[in-house]
């Protein structure tokens, strides 16, 4: 799953709780805004970039 997070504040995103189907959970806290989370179930986080504007 892919997750872009776009915010004009400076601040981090303090957490981002992802529900899966399955029923699992996964929890990412401390994030930058304005990047694209490439999140996995079970794992978590795999892939942080910066969100190209086009």
């Amino acid at each position: 799953m892919s997750i872009h997070s776009r915010s004009s504040s400076t601040f981090p995103i303090e957490r981002v709780e992802v529900r899966w189907p399955s029923g699992a959970v996964d929890v990412l806290r401390d994030q930058s805004a304005d990047r694209l989370l490439t999140i996995e179930e079970g794992v978590g986080l795999i892939a942080s970039e910066p969100f190209l504007k086009e």
